[in-house]
């Protein structure tokens, strides 16, 4: 994806009306890291236009981290402790159950789990829509997916 002001590259799946919960798997590989400060996502999930949940790597350092919203809105961050270095490939799955302030989720990176927490706030009880790299434009990174499933329930 290009860093122009009109780019804009993901795949996107809807999901079934009344879906709380969804299970995403799938590999990834870096190959090109994008603009300092910014980040490739790998999977993002939205309640509407509104996005819940998200996995990512952060360009510059290599870092994985997952990110929800707090009560007020603002992004809460949560880092995986490792890295994923650039033209490497990892299998990533992520899952959620959106139940407001007994949410789930669950992260494993390369078959680990990393994060495991059943008491999670996220501002809904819905989830529309899988988002594979960035909803918005501009954002910049050379990204590899393969083998991606996506489970509801």
């Amino acid at each position: 994806m290009s860093q122009a002001a009109t780019s804009r590259a993901n795949i996107t799946r809807a999901m079934p009306v009344g879906t709380t919960g969804a299970t995403a798997d799938g590999w990834f590989r870096v190959d090109a890291e994008g603009a300092s400060g910014s980040n490739v996502g790998f999977f993002r999930f939205f309640d509407g236009s509104n996005r819940i949940a998200d996995v990512y790597r952060q360009n510059g350092t290599g870092e994985l981290w997952f990110r929800t919203t707090n009560s007020s809105g603002a992004f809460v961050y949560t880092s995986l402790g490792l890295t994923a270095p650039l033209g490497q490939w990892i299998h990533v799955g992520f899952h959620v159950i959106a139940a407001g302030s007994a949410s789930t989720i669950e992260v494993w990176i390369d078959d680990v789990r990393r994060y495991s927490n059943t008491h999670v706030w996220l501002p809904t009880s819905r989830l529309t829509t899988l988002l594979l790299g960035s909803e918005h434009q501009s954002q910049q990174m050379d990204l590899r997916i393969d083998d991606v499933t996506l489970r509801l329930g």
